[in-house]
Order: structure tokens, then sequence, then C-alpha cells
């Protein structure tokens, strides 16, 4: 499936050194669809591993994981039922947190916070990232086709498990894998294995795309239940403040004139436009972009 991948100009989360050869990317999906690629535009990659130094692991008992193996399988349904009505009222009951200028949001779990280099939460402690990217509404179809076992197994991942899960918005795509990566640059050193939850959801009119990434070690950092609770929180809101996409540019702009906002590359640069059309390629509207560029050197 696919990669989401930061511009050039992004800034990106610090990634191993492993590259899979080949990668299905989120812009190229988009732009396959007819959406805008500022409209589209991608901060991660969901196929690529997010390894840091993998240090030794806290966990949490799966206790209710533990009660449901040992009942009759008909017991075990109705347990996993409850379970999942429990999970998805305290999610709805705690509030979701939206990365600065993200659409979409979670309610993550305790030791999680907002990261700085790219939307989504992390625990560099422990070496976990989540990582969240909106894509067209209509996204969602096309991965549904193309998010395979065996495309999967083509970026370097190999499946556990992969199930419906679903969301008050509709039903999701999830799918748990595993994935060997280098960090740093021991040559010698043995992969490292990554834990990886991939969830692709439709909600309101965006494709939601979230990587749960974590090493795959004993203990574990956050059990399967914190992950699934995390997940099932998806929340999305109408829009993002103008003024809060702003702060991801480079400059600050006191007076925009009275014109409309359409889009912010972060890092890079701002539209705005005089009119009811966002497309830039518009010509019975003015559009102004003020952009950051590197100073010449003398």
């Amino acid at each position: 499936m696919k990669k989401a991948v930061s511009d050039d100009n992004e800034t990106s989360p610090p990634r191993g050194r492993h590259r899979p050869e080949r990668k299905f990317c989120a812009k190229t999906l988009a732009q396959r669809l007819g959406a805008e690629i500022w409209r589209s535009r991608v901060e991660f990659d969901l196929t690529d591993p997010h390894t840091g130094a993998m240090s030794t692991l806290t966990a949490r008992t799966l206790i209710a994981g533990t009660l449901i193996a040992r009942t009759s399988p008909v017991l075990k349904l109705v347990a996993a039922a409850i379970l999942s009505a429990v999970f998805a009222a305290s999610a709805v009951a705690a509030e979701a947190v939206f990365p600065t200028a993200s659409r979409i949001g979670l309610v993550p779990p305790a030791g999680l916070t907002a990261a700085k280099a790219f939307p989504g939460f992390e625990n560099l402690d422990k070496n976990v990232f989540v990582r969240l990217i909106a894509l067209p509404e209509n996204a969602y179809a096309e991965i549904e086709k193309t998010m395979t076992d065996a495309a999967l197994k083509k970026e370097g991942m190999t499946v556990d498990k992969r199930e419906t899960l679903a969301l008050p918005s509709g039903n999701a795509i999830l799918v748990a894998v595993r994935q060997e990566a280098k960090s740093g640059t021991d040559r010698q050193a043995p992969p490292l294995v990554i834990r990886k939850w991939l969830l692709i959801a439709p909600i309101d009119n965006l494709t939601a795309m979230i990587s749960f990434e974590m090493p795959a070690k004993t203990p574990a950092p956050y059990s399967d239940t914190d992950i699934r609770t995390m997940l099932s929180s998806l929340a999305v809101r109408p829009h993002v403040p103008d003024s809060e996409q702003l702060t991801l540019v480079p400059f600050k702009i006191n007076d925009t004139a009275g014109l409309r906002l359409v889009r912010v590359a972060p890092g890079v640069a701002a539209q705005f436009t005089d009119g009811p059309k966002d497309a830039l390629e518009t010509a019975d509207q003015p559009h102004l972009i003020i952009a950051a560029a590197a100073a010449a050197r003398t």
C-alpha cells in the first residue's frame, strides 16, 4: 500500500537506513484520483519504519484478553463485543487531540504526546510513533483494492492480522504487520523488528491514514487493547483555523487584506485567493502565493 511522503522542503520524522525498494505513493494516488497536490500533501512514510534507538520497553498487562482466551467460543464473541463497546464509549468520553493543522485526531494513550517533526504523536523514551494523514474521500476505495497482503510484502511488511474495524464513521481497514529495519550505521547489527498497525478509515469527506509503530519487544510499551482503543477514537474536525495553519510557515502574516487562505505548504508557502474557487489554475480570480526561499550565497 502506500506510503505517505514529505515534499523535499518539509520536515520529516527521523528514519532508519532501511528503504523498501518499491513503495505505494500516497501523492501519486492522490494525483490519480484527481486531487490537487497541495490539498493532498503527505507528511510521512507509512511503509518505511520510523526507527530510533529502540530501548527496553515497559508494558501493561492485557487482563481482558487473558480472560477472553479462557472462555468458550460463544462467550469469547460476547465478551469481545462488550469490550469493543466499552472501548468505543471511553474513547468518545475523552477528548481527541488534533496535531497542528490536522483535521483528524485521536485520543492518545498515556505517554504519547504531540510530535514536533511530523503530524502525529510520539513517545521518544519508548520509540513509539503514531503518524496521521488525511487524503481525499475517494482514496479509500482505491486503497481498499490495492493494499493487499502481497503488496505490503513487497514493502517489507509481513501481515500478522487483517480485519475490518467498525467505527462510527463506517468500516475501516486495520492491518497489523511486522517489519525489519536497520538502525544507525552498523551494517553488522541485527535488524530491528517493528510492529506496526495501519488503519485506513473513511471519515467525513476524508480518508484517514494512521500508522502506529513500536519495537517488537516483550514487554510491549502498549497493549493491543491500548492501540485498538486509540484507533477507535478517530475523530475529525470540520476545518482548521487559518491562524493555526499559518503557524506552519516560517514567516508571519499580520494582515491578509481580506484574502481567503486556500492552503498551506508546511515550512514553505501559503496560498491566498479573492474568490470562491481553490484551484490555482483558475484565471478568473486573483491568487497570491507567499513562499520562503533560501537566501542567495554571496
